[in-house]
């Protein structure tokens, strides 16, 4: 089968955008659909290998790096690689074609028919050519050994070794072939110099247009790799099994968490397991009268005295200084001191918005500067 241009096989110019090629790739597969052929009476088998040119076509051309590498290497894959200039006329990718093994059909659906097995199918195609490549490096660096391509049968591990040698393709050859210039010990020295730099260029030219085809075409057939495929998928549904065992572990412990919690708060209303946890503050045993004096005497200012009132108060007879403290004394007797009733039990330090308790003051105070306390403050 003659290849044709991808962009001539979905009717658009080589300056089309992407919506431009997603809009012709959907105006194509309605129009050589092979149920819509077979409904118009046309040849199933022909629009079924026009469908495949349209798909290959849009794979290509919707990845903008094989798009760009297509552009800069169409002429060599629609010819094949055959070339008919002369030597000095030839750029590096054209003496490439010509000498070394030639790649350039195998980019294209054309080159394999399906995957199901055959002589012409995907695997056994694509095998013979990465073992052509193999067997040119053999020729200069005999003891190389490159990654068989495998079967539909093989391992992961056998395809994930194959990959990862050819999609960063190294080849160990010289390239000396590509030399222009046959080096003498008789030439001037500076004659051999430029010759030697000249013959070092084009070998280091034509050994990276080489490595890049080779990577290419590894990286061509990963992407329509069955295989490859069906690993990445395999991969994905581990992944989604694992994050829903998270999930559901995560779930769990929060339900836990919640039962834990519930089961708190239903022992907290039980009034002997609250009744523990009672207790009044400090500042709550004081009384009215207490706390007015101190608010009275805290926000009147002291009255300096004078001269006359340190004589007046020097002029109280003993009698009656002792009159105003037995008076004092019968009130301390007929006032109850509510502190000298509790026990150290009955004074507990509680937070009610932590729901704990405290032995200190000192404690309940740390508490209250907490992180933790205010968080919770603040969500209350």
């Amino acid at each position: 089968m003659i290849q044709r241009c991808h962009y001539e096989v979905l009717g658009i110019e080589r300056t089309a955008t992407e919506e431009e090629i997603k809009k012709a790739h959907r105006k194509q597969s309605l129009l050589y659909h092979p149920d819509k052929a077979a409904q118009r009476g046309e040849d199933i088998e022909k629009a079924h290998i026009v469908f495949q040119e349209i798909q290959s076509a849009y794979e290509c051309l919707i990845d903008s790096h094989e798009r760009k590498w297509y552009d800069s290497h169409r002429e060599d894959i629609l010819r094949g690689g055959n070339v008919d200039t002369s030597d000095d006329e030839e750029s590096p990718e054209e003496k490439v074609a010509r000498r070394e093994v030639n790649l350039w059909s195998y980019f294209s659906t054309a080159a394999y028919d399906g995957f199901n097995g055959g002589d012409r199918s995907f695997y056994p195609v694509y095998q013979k050519a990465f073992q052509m490549i193999i067997n040119a490096e053999q020729k200069e660096i005999f003891d190389y050994v490159g990654a068989d391509f495998g079967t539909c049968d093989s391992d992961w591990d056998q395809v994930k070794a194959f990959y990862d040698e050819f999609i960063d393709f190294q080849s160990p050859r010289s390239f000396a072939a590509y030399d222009r210039w046959k080096i003498d010990a008789d030439m001037p020295r500076h004659i051999r110099r430029a010759a030697e730099a000249d013959n070092k260029r084009r070998r280091k030219a034509a050994k990276q247009c080489y490595q890049e085809m080779v990577r290419q075409l590894a990286q061509y057939c990963r992407k329509r790799d069955p295989r490859v495929a069906q690993r990445i998928a395999h991969v994905a549904a581990e992944k989604e099994a694992k994050q829903k065992a998270a999930l559901l572990a995560k779930s769990k412990q929060r339900a836990q968490l919640f039962e834990a919690r519930q089961k708190w708060r239903q022992e907290e209303e039980d009034p002997s397991f609250y009744q523990v946890r009672t207790g009044a503050l400090l500042a709550d045993l004081d009384d009215d009268n207490d706390t007015g004096r101190r608010k009275k005497k805290a926000g009147k200012p002291k009255k300096k005295s004078s001269p006359e009132d340190d004589d007046s108060n020097d002029d109280q007879t003993p009698d009656s200084q002792s009159v105003q403290d037995n008076n004092l004394a019968d009130d301390k007797a007929t006032t109850p001191d509510p502190v000298a009733n509790l026990t150290t039990e009955d004074v507990i330090f509680a937070c009610n918005i932590c729901k704990k308790t405290f032995k200190s003051e000192q404690q309940l105070e740390n508490h209250l500067q907490s992180k933790a306390h205010k968080k919770k403050a603040a969500k209350s």
